[in-house]
């Protein structure tokens, strides 16, 4: 067993990575790809949201091989990673950015009407989202996935090889993880991997103890000595420290807030309360005065006995 920094601190995370062979075994396990080459686009994402969300953000340029394909073919990957709910707007914002950008693309030549034009084709995109909490009560899965499907009028699925441009351009796969949902007792290899985000696992607030002999693979060790050399680093320490210090702070506001809310309550039902006694007292008042005038009392004598102006007296109608 080894302990280490928690992957689930953007810090920590970011530096694993930022190391290829393990990268490319994390998201090539996720994707189910053999990924051939991986490059860093993006490692300056991490935005803390006005509502205290963090969300880490790492593009990449990749080349897969797919089963069955003969060619290898460039994609772009887009890794984003939130703990807490709330981000799905920024998730659209991050892949529409994707979907304009022209760096996510090739330049091929064709011959249109005799002459040589150069278009753009889009790279595929791959869209994973390492979530930290739930998407739905019935939704408890580790890992979700969505590709594209297609039907004709009649609800008939076609099947599109996964080279054709036209939809590849204009589709996008969604792998899903849920943190809550992964344990350490795993269905599958994929599964037994993304163990490392177990929070039962954890053994103080920012270590989590793994098993390090679960798998003997090369890619798994090379993950397992990232994350000793993120722990070992003064540099992650001290970015996971001011996560932290950030995290504190917005619980106490989050806390401040409940507890203003929860006094606005308690005062709203004060007033409430007062509001109905008050409707009482008028209700038993109005009877008081109606049963007087019944009684022969002239106005200014009920006004007398009761301290109440004339013109009060005057709108009790008996």
């Amino acid at each position: 067993m080894i302990k280490v920094f928690n992957p689930i601190y953007d810090s920590v995370f970011k530096f694993v990575m930022q190391n290829d062979r393990a990268a490319k075994f994390l998201l090539g396990s996720i994707l189910n790809k053999k990924i051939l080459s991986l490059k860093m686009k993006n490692n300056d994402y991490v935005v803390t949201t006005k509502n205290g969300i963090t969300v880490l953000r790492i593009d990449f340029g990749a080349t897969i091989q797919n089963e069955g394909e003969k060619n290898p073919e460039v994609v772009t990957i887009e890794l984003q990673k939130a703990v807490a709910k709330g981000e799905i707007m920024r998730f659209r914002k991050y892949l529409g950015f994707h979907y304009q950008n022209d760096d996510n693309c090739n330049t091929e030549t064709i011959i249109n009407r005799g002459k040589k034009v150069n278009i753009e084709t889009p790279y595929h995109i791959y869209a994973i989202y390492i979530l930290g909490h739930s998407i739905g009560d019935n939704l408890k899965y580790a890992v979700i996935k969505d590709k594209h499907v297609f039907h004709d009028d009649e609800g008939n699925e076609i099947s599109i090889p996964k080279t054709n441009k036209f939809v590849s351009g204009l589709t996008h796969d969604t792998i899903i993880v849920q943190i809550p949902y992964v344990k350490k007792n795993a269905k599958n290899v994929l599964e037994e991997l993304l163990s490392i985000f177990d929070q039962s696992q954890v053994v103080e607030k920012k270590y989590i103890e793994l098993d390090d002999t679960r798998y003997s693979s090369p890619e798994y060790q090379e993950l397992m000595k990232t994350l000793l050399k993120a722990t070992a680093s003064q540099k992650v320490k001290g970015e996971l420290e001011l996560e932290e210090e950030i995290e504190q702070k917005w619980t106490e506001k989050e806390n401040e807030i409940s507890g203003l809310k929860n006094e606005l309550e308690e005062t709203q039902n004060q007033l409430a309360q007062k509001d109905n006694q008050l409707a009482q007292k008028d209700n038993q008042l109005i009877s008081l005065i109606k049963m007087l005038k019944e009684l022969g009392l002239s106005n200014e004598e009920i006004a007398k006995k009761t301290g109440l102006s004339i013109e009060e007296i005057k709108k009790v109608k008996e």
